[in-house]
């Protein structure tokens, strides 16, 4: 029997999860580190994949071109839990199970965005900046106490965000078509259409899962609805938002400011222009990144790569047609 092979592009595991790492190995695995910095693109998966078994993943591309190298590829396990760059249909036809940790990155995410909730209302990274360059001036900003917060997808992180909402006495508006009423009102919010969250909403926070139908959600029609003195936090995905229409909405006024975590394109290039504009607080793609979140997220994907290696299934998986084939 060959030595099952696994594939790590997520390389902040070898910082974050020796242990899981060691228990990989201590059943027989081989670990093989990928050469080229995450995110892979699928030219060089291609190249990568053949002899793997499985891919401990990052924000990796696995098209139909990617998974056309692998000749023994079992199992996709992603880091987090987008797998908006992985084709489902693709990875289905080639009996490549694909998993996630949904679930994991729910606290992290939500105190993340809280966080930056609270900066964008008192322009906190504006003010010690300021103060670093020897400006010796208070900042107007507004109390989030009792303010109204529009929460866009009410999964795991956007439940996280209402309960949290809960602390300041916030109202907590919710769109999503795809969750009761009933689970709505379990974390105290109302849900209500995408127009009447964005027009009462003092902060609207993104959380909705990228899909064809989520994909530009957010466009200049949309954002034109929020008030002049509202903020956007996008911890979720860049593609929910399209991006010419925020860079407008922040230099003509439409909204007051925004905090993106995420972008159309990554790692962003320096000349994106969400990066120039003074309204706009940017961060990398880093809202899940707390040692406490690393842990769960590391115990679970290799719970799922010693799942596969024991001819198991793993607990999450994103295309359950594979099992059928």
């Amino acid at each position: 029997m060959s030595q099952f092979r696994l594939l790590l592009t997520a390389g902040a595991v070898r910082h974050t999860g020796p242990e899981e790492l060691a228990r990989l190995q201590a059943a027989g695995i081989t670990i093989v580190d990928c050469p080229v910095p995450s995110p892979v693109s699928a030219a060089d998966m291609r190249r990568l994949l053949p002899g793997i078994d499985a891919v401990w993943a990052a924000s990796d591309y696995y098209s139909a071109e990617a998974l056309a190298g692998a000749d023994r590829l079992k199992l996709i396990v992603r880091w987090g839990v987008g797998i908006d760059t992985i084709d489902l249909d693709a990875a289905t036809r080639a009996g490549v199970i694909i998993a996630n940790t949904p679930g994991m990155t729910t606290d992290s995410v939500a105190d993340y965005a809280f966080g930056l909730m609270l900066d964008l209302a008192r322009h906190l990274t504006e003010a010690h900046t300021l103060l670093r360059a020897g400006h010796w001036r208070g900042i107007w900003g507004v109390d989030v106490w009792r303010k109204t917060l529009g929460i866009i997808g009410l999964g795991h992180i956007g439940q996280g965000m209402a309960r949290r909402a809960q602390g300041f006495a916030m109202r907590v508006l919710a769109y999503d078509p795809y969750v009761s009423a009933e689970a709505a009102r379990a974390v105290n919010a109302e849900l209500v259409p995408l127009p009447t969250l964005l027009k009462q909403a003092d902060f609207v926070s993104l959380h909705a899962n990228l899909t064809p139908e989520t994909r530009g959600l957010l466009g200049a029609a949309e954002l034109r609805q929020m008030r002049p003195d509202a903020y956007l936090i996008n911890c979720g995905r860049g593609a929910l938002v399209e991006t010419s229409a925020l860079v407008r909405a922040l230099q003509e006024g439409w909204i007051a400011g925004a905090a993106v975590d995420v972008y159309d394109e990554e790692p962003v290039p320096p000349d994106h222009p969400l990066l120039a504009l003074p309204n706009c607080l940017t961060l990398p793609h880093c809202a899940s990144s707390s040692l406490e979140c690393a842990r769960l997220i590391n115990r679970a994907c290799a719970d799922a790569i010693l799942a596969v290696h024991r001819g198991e299934v793993p607990r999450f998986v994103c295309n359950p047609e594979v099992l059928r084939r």
